[in-house]
């Protein structure tokens, strides 16, 4: 019997910690590993107790957890941390899968596992070349984005300012001189813009995190940026020597708010997107919140053991 593909979830938590047992009950097949990085601003233990309905061999708790911030560096952080734990273990997996603890699995673990083997050499994830056009994308890394404490971040140069603070803050940042602008990527890269939640190789984990620690000053730059977790990986390895690029597929696996007819990304998949998420093509969908609505969850355990949800 051929051998299954061996995967390695590399899953991030912050709420909701029997949804992620819940996700752990429903990923697991024997051989699989769970790494789970649970936001520092959290208490693990909740986590620890809603897992254990897996194996506790087939869980390991990333040790050095970050206090994620929305927009900063600090889930970019985070994924490096993970990626090298992973790294350390052997045998090493087939593909490293990035989840988050509200994402959820819209096929089963076969239909996974076959897809993956069809796509065994390959790094998976999504991307587009950033133009001059993106405006929207290059004013996350045009500008600096300081983060004075969690949640509170200043931009500068600040634009448009209209008042004396915003304008005189402006002024006094701009003949610090420690600020220079125009501000450009490291290395001459060229931007690319993704998700970060993707399926890589551990060949492709092992360039990033290498990358990163060859580079501190792309790191710097990064670091005042904003929501560098959609662009510094993209960046990173389509800017990576052929060896590298040739081996990534420009493909999502996961359904996710951004494809709403309606754009409407904030608030959780419910049960009323059901026919759209399943005739997605997609294999995982994003984001549930089963304090909203548990129906829709339990609808997708019926469909993945053979009832029709709908």
């Amino acid at each position: 019997m051929e051998q299954p593909v061996r995967i390695a979830y590399l899953i991030f938590a912050h709420k909701n910690p029997d949804q992620l047992g819940r996700l752990l009950g429903k990923l697991y097949y024997p051989g699989c590993l769970f790494y789970i990085h649970v936001d520092a601003k959290s208490n693990v233990k909740p986590f620890a107790l809603a897992a254990s309905q897996v194996p506790s061999a087939s869980v390991i708790w990333l040790t050095k957890r970050t206090p994620v911030s929305w927009g900063d560096f600090s889930l970019s952080a985070a994924y490096l941390n993970g990626f090298q734990t992973i790294l350390q273990k052997r045998p090493e997996p087939d593909f490293i899968i990035t989840l988050s603890g509200q994402d959820y699995p819209i096929v089963t673990n076969q239909a996974l596992h076959n897809w993956l083997a069809n796509h065994i050499d390959q790094t998976i994830l999504d991307y587009d070349v950033v133009t001059e056009d993106s405006l929207h994308l290059i004013e996350r890394v045009d500008r600096y984005y300081l983060s004075i404490k969690p949640h509170r971040t200043i931009v500068y140069p600040y634009p448009n300012p209209q008042d004396f603070k915003k304008r005189l803050f402006n002024v006094t940042l701009r003949l610090s001189g420690l600020f220079s602008l125009p501000r450009q990527f490291p290395m001459g890269h060229q931007m690319y813009f993704g998700t970060n939640w993707f399926q890589v190789k551990p060949v492709i984990a092992r360039y990033l995190v290498e990358f990163a620690r060859s580079n501190p000053s792309y790191i710097k730059f990064a670091h005042t940026t904003f929501v560098p977790e959609e662009f510094f990986f993209q960046t990173i390895l389509l800017n990576a020597p052929d060896a590298i690029r040739n081996t990534l597929y420009n493909h999502r696996m996961t359904f996710m708010q951004w494809d709403r007819p309606d754009g409407s990304y904030t608030k959780p998949i419910s049960v009323g997107e059901l026919p759209d998420m399943l005739n997605s093509g997609k294999f995982f969908a994003r984001k549930f919140d089963e304090t909203v609505d548990s129906e829709v969850l339990d609808r997708l355990d019926q469909y993945l053991t053979g009832v029709t949800p709908f």
